[in-house]
């Protein structure tokens, strides 16, 4: 499901406990858009150890989201090709997502 953050800071909200969306900004200027894709959960095992997560395809851009809150890339998380690297380890019953610029 691909959805249109139409600001450069889109509100994430939840459509339920796990899935994500964009609200979209009808207001704002056309020019400042950034399309965004709704993904799976990064595979990985989620354990309070693990750092190393895969995602389903190579990005231009990732945006890493734990238990509702976005991470800042290149303190929180960093992605080389497929692979998402996160620090700290998400603990096990934490929630997290990805956002991908197609």
């Amino acid at each position: 499901m691909i959805y249109t953050a139409i600001d450069t800071t889109p509100e994430i909200v939840a459509i339920d406990e796990t899935h994500p969306f964009v609200a979209i900004d009808t207001s704002a200027d056309f020019e400042a858009a950034f399309f965004w894709e709704q993904l799976d959960i990064p595979t990985g095992t989620i354990d309070g150890a693990n750092t190393i997560f895969t995602l389903p395809a190579e990005y231009t851009s990732v945006r890493y989201f734990l238990n509702g809150v976005e991470k800042t890339e290149g303190v929180d998380y960093t992605v080389s090709g497929t692979t998402l690297t996160v620090d700290p380890p998400p603990e096990t019953g934490d929630e997290h997502w990805i956002l991908c610029q197609l």
